[in-house]
């Protein structure tokens, strides 16, 4: 795992800010995909975070879910918040293990990586190490039927997130880096012996919708601490955007800017759920 934020401290505030999108999706499609009733289903949640993909999909009817993480923080929160299920024997386990590695055995029906794949990627690799998880992952797995990323792509981080649009370009750079692009996850997934079966915009964001509203909390650094790319900003960079971001609310204009990006949101998604089937 790389070293893009410090886990073990955003574990203790990460659950005050974060929603995770898309749970209907997963709901709609993980039956007719992996062939089987979604009480029937076991999924491997590869980076669990503290366990809110999770705990959704479990409530919604999923048979079974294996959590995998590597931190303790994340995934001591992760086994506070499914105690209730994993007594009710659906839980496959609790793996503190770092990707791209997957220690993982067993009949896993699906592996889902969200929002994860950056936090292992390095930049200069060409996305390597995206390649190396979703190849061992295969590889670990061979009864996997579906694998599914949650991810931003590229036009995403740039044009449709009001929180993140007051970046430096440089740091828009970093993350295209970080970040794999549509042709790259294809590419990565039909060499893993997979096909990519649909590419969802979301709507939803990945803050609830408390917080995804509440504007103004961008200017509270401990508010921003929770928005992992505003880690790649230089204290003078941040500075710079934070004072950008207060002149437009003085002179009135800041509406007119989150009206923007939710526009362009509307259009292409805040992020996006790429589904992929064993060939």
């Amino acid at each position: 795992m790389s070293k893009f934020e410090n886990y073990t401290s955003v574990s203790d505030s990460y659950d005050v800010t974060r929603s995770p999108p898309g749970v209907s999706i997963y709901l709609e499609r993980l039956p007719r995909l992996c062939g089987k009733p979604l009480a029937e289903i076991h999924i491997l949640d590869a980076g669990c975070g503290t366990g809110n993909y999770a705990r959704e999909l479990l409530a919604a009817g999923v048979g079974k879910v294996t959590c995998l993480d590597g931190n303790r923080g994340m995934l001591d929160r992760a086994k506070t918040k499914l105690e209730r299920f994993d007594k009710l024997g659906r839980i496959g386990g609790f793996i503190e293990a770092c990707l791209p590695g997957v220690p993982v055995d067993g009949a896993i029906d699906a592996v889902m990586f969200n929002f994860v794949l950056h936090h292992v990627e390095q930049r200069g690799t060409n996305y390597g190490l995206t390649r190396e998880t979703l190849l061992a992952a295969a590889n670990k797995l061979p009864k996997a039927k579906v694998f599914s990323v949650a991810t931003f792509f590229s036009h995403q981080l740039r044009e449709c997130i009001w929180y993140a649009k007051s970046f430096p370009e440089r740091v828009y750079d970093v993350m295209d880096e970080l970040f794999v692009s549509e042709l790259k996850l294809k590419e990565f997934f039909e060499e893993a012996g997979f096909t990519a079966e649909a590419y969802i915009p979301l709507q939803e964001s990945i803050l609830s919708e408390r917080e995804y509203y509440n504007y103004e909390a961008i200017l509270d650094k401990s508010w921003r601490s929770n928005i992992s790319g505003w880690k790649h900003l230089t204290e003078d960079e941040e500075t710079t955007a934070v004072e950008g971001i207060r002149d437009l609310m003085r002179s009135g204009q800041w509406a007119d800017f989150v009206e923007t990006c939710e526009i362009n949101k509307r259009q292409y998604g805040e992020c996006s759920l790429v589904f992929a089937h064993r060939q």
